[in-house]
């Protein structure tokens, strides 16, 4: 076997199996000739956090690294031939208690790189700016910008997909041959990974993109929880469509609420960026926090309608705040202790590279995630954004600050699934 001739195998496509998928096809720089991905249907995989109707695009972070990063992946939705059909620009709002400083940071971040910020300190003040707002709040203040939008998650995996296959460097195992159940191993080697049906595949290279099953497929010495996001879908009239369109997207990360302006259909969504909720059940390694393998329909524990409702108030007032979901869901993230995504091989193995702990604020960044992760992978970044995703030792508890942007109710037990 030639230098050029190795095997990778990608186990999961989602946002972060199908960016480097994408980046190893569009790249030469890797020995990488043979590229298999497998999931256990065709992508859109229902079920992944990946599979939704949007994903905020913003480059507000108290870190100064995700906010470069940001701009960077802005930048290709606005302008890639691939992803631009997928991004819908708003302005952002970013709403917190009085003393936040995630929120300081953030406002600090965007005006040291010359993008212009528009203090919100009342609700006369959102008003003031965006007159179709109907809420009222109190407590909290903010900030907007120009920089952002809002991403077509479904329709962005679509596109990225026909780009794979158009590109012909990689190919899709689904079904049982493609669903994961075990790494196959030979000491401190991963020689392939043993699917439902029984069949291993086998690969010099194994790269885990797992997402929120990542914990229940391999040891990882509770460094990850996986846990769910409530989500709340309203059908809006043609009328009010029109009139909220150009609405920002509004966060406030004193519950973690955040609410986009309708879709061209009329869909307004709105979920929760939270500690979220644990679903815990026996493995090999011991109890880990795991999804369902189907997605959760139209359930929500009581607390998090309460907050959906509250965020609804505050942006678009009572009247729409109290009109029933259509549908709800729970969207699973994997988080680790510090919030940073983790490109990172493996410490027990040599060859098992992990593409994890999106932390449910990975999507925005997608058009880029290919080349940090295969930056990490061959080691070609810089050793502070190899540090920055390395796989740390920190654990993962309930005081863990996760991306320093979440509050409100600590990670709770699902108890009726």
């Amino acid at each position: 076997m030639s230098n050029k001739d190795k095997s990778v195998l990608i186990v999961g496509a989602g946002e972060f199996g199908l960016s480097l998928a994408l980046e190893l096809s569009r790249t030469k720089s890797h020995d990488y000739s043979t590229i298999t991905i497998l999931d256990r249907e065709m992508p859109p995989v229902a079920g992944g956090s990946s599979v939704d109707i949007n994903r905020i695009m913003r480059p507000d972070y108290a870190d100064p690294k995700y906010t470069l990063m940001g701009l960077e992946a802005l930048k290709e939705w606005q302008t890639s031939t691939l992803f631009r059909d997928h991004f819908y620009p708003s302005h952002i709002v970013l709403m917190a208690p009085t003393n936040s400083d995630f929120r300081d940071k953030s406002m600090a971040n965007l005006q040291r790189l010359g993008l212009e910020t528009v203090s919100i300190d009342s609700p006369h003040d959102l008003r003031k700016k965006y007159p179709a707002f109907d809420g009222t709040f109190d407590g909290i203040k903010g900030y907007s910008h120009e920089n952002g939008g809002w991403v077509s998650a479904e329709g962005t995996v679509r596109s990225t997909v026909s780009e794979i296959l158009r590109l012909g460097k990689a190919r899709f195992i689904t079904g049982v041959d493609g669903t994961m159940v075990e790494l196959v191993t030979d000491g401190k080697t991963v020689t392939g990974v043993r699917t439902r049906s029984g069949k291993v595949h086998t690969a010099d290279l194994v790269v885990m993109a797992t997402g929120s099953w990542t914990p229940s497929l391999m040891y990882c010495e509770d460094r990850f929880v996986s846990s769910a996001q409530p989500v709340g879908f309203l059908q809006l009239a043609p009328e009010e469509t029109a009139k909220y369109k150009s609405n920002p997207v509004y966060i406030n990360i004193q519950h973690g609420v955040f609410v986009f302006p309708p879709t061209p259909d009329g869909v307004m969504k709105c979920a929760r960026h939270g500690y979220g909720y644990t679903r815990t059940l026996p493995s090999q390694w011991g109890n880990v926090s795991t999804p369902p393998q189907e997605p959760i329909y139209n359930y929500l524990p009581p607390d998090a309608v309460n907050d959906l409702r509250q965020g609804l108030s505050e942006s678009y007032g009572r009247e729409i705040a109290e009109r029933p979901f259509f549908e709800t869901r729970l969207c699973w993230y994997t988080d680790s202790p510090s919030g940073d995504f983790v490109f990172s091989f493996h410490p027990n193995y040599d060859n098992l590279f992990m593409c994890t702990s999106g932390c449910g604020h990975a999507f925005k960044f997608f058009p880029v995630l290919g080349k940090y992760s295969l930056g990490c992978l061959l080691k070609t970044l810089t050793p502070d954004w190899l540090e920055k995703f390395a796989l740390k030792d920190d654990k993962v508890s309930n005081s863990a600050k996760l991306d320093g942007g979440r509050n409100g109710s600590g990670r709770q037990e699902l108890t009726k699934l």
